[in-house]
């Protein structure tokens, strides 16, 4: 292990162009040659950077569905587990798409099985932008567990939840869900009267 440690110094030492007292210009060369990215030394060592990998797709690309629709602009999440790393990478496009939406923003969580606090704390800063810019931010597909998390926490209070994405949108645009929810009911019970005669 010492070894192992001893031999990066001295990489990271000939990296920088320093010579170490008593290093021959033999050293000197070999610290240019591995210097250039991508080349071998002489010595046959490997070369100290790599060319940068091809540019993939995005954070947000990855991770989010983006839906711009003329109520509202839905935005579902494809990733199971939300964890720091990805709080950190989609809250800004979270907070972009509350500006771009007059705050009139949907977050489907219909995909997601668990989060962390970092995620909870995007969720309450998209829903905070969304009202700065005098919008609303609601959230559904919530299961069953991840609701009742929300609720044991209090956090129901702060971010508004809608069991559907239907419900979610009416919200988000300033509707009354119930009001549009009447036309399912009226279908729902016409259906019952149906299937009893």
């Amino acid at each position: 292990m010492d070894i192992f440690a001893n031999d990066n110094h001295e990489n990271m030492a000939g990296s920088h162009g320093n010579l170490q007292p008593g290093s021959s210009s033999n050293a000197s060369e070999r610290v240019g040659q591995s210097m250039a990215p991508g080349r071998a030394a002489a010595s046959g060592d490997r070369p100290l950077r790599t060319a940068a990998p091809p540019p993939g797709p995005s954070a947000s690309e990855r991770y989010l569905l983006i839906e711009r629709l003329p109520d509202a602009t839905v935005v579902t999440v494809n990733e199971a587990s939300l964890r720091e790393t990805h709080a950190e990478q989609l809250t800004p496009e979270l907070v972009s798409l509350a500006r771009l939406s007059g705050g009139r923003l949907v977050l489907d969580l219909s995909k997601v099985r668990d989060f962390s606090c970092a995620w909870i704390n995007s969720m309450i800063t998209a829903s905070g932008q969304c009202a700065r810019v005098g919008g609303k931010m609601c959230v559904c597909g919530l299961s069953k567990e991840l609701h009742a998390f929300l609720k044991d926490t209090g956090l129901h209070r702060t971010l508004l939840i809608a069991p559907g994405l239907r419900e979610a949108r009416d919200i988000a645009a300033g509707r009354n869900p119930k009001q549009s929810d009447t036309s399912a009911l009226r279908k729902w019970l016409s259906f019952g009267r149906t299937e009893a005669a």
